[in-house]
Order: C-alpha cells, then sequence, then structure tokens
C-alpha cells in the first residue's frame, strides 16, 4: 500500500465505531510519523491501552472503507 499503515483497536468506544469505523491510517513514508508507527507497534507488543487522535475528514482514498488519517497516538497509563 505504498509505505501506509492501517490501524485497528481491539475495541472501539461507541463515537471512534461511528466516526471511523474501519480503522486509522498513518503514512509510513513520512519520516515524522516513525514515532507514532513505533508508539503503535510498542502499544501492540506489550497489550497496552492507547488513547487516539485523529482526523476524521482525512479518510484513505486507497481503500473503499472509512478510514481517519492518525494524528496521535499515546500510551496510556497501566
Amino acid at each position: 500500500m505504498q509505505g501506509t499503515f492501517k490501524i485497528i483497536l481491539k475495541s472501539q468506544n461507541e463515537l471512534t465505531q461511528n466516526v471511523c469505523p474501519a480503522g486509522f491510517w498513518l503514512d509510513g513514508a513520512n519520516d515524522k510519523n516513525s514515532a507514532m508507527y513505533s508508539t503503535a507497534l510498542a502499544a501492540y507488543h506489550s497489550n497496552t491501552k492507547v488513547k487516539i487522535y485523529a482526523d476524521e475528514s482525512q479518510d484513505w482514498s486507497g481503500l473503499s472503507s472509512k478510514e481517519c488519517k492518525l494524528k496521535l497516538i499515546v500510551l496510556e497509563p497501566k
């Protein structure tokens, strides 16, 4: 997908499910996003909850489903 990553949460609250039902996307080709990608991987491997901030107006044009552009991902304290 030309360096674009899709992130799907294990569980989403109702608002997230309504606004970004197919998950979130991140442009991996942009090196400014490497920290967010690393945070997403760390959360996945450590099974840590995250807080996501996204732009719902920026859908990933490469897919027919609705994804929101990931702007910030923060690990939640355990």
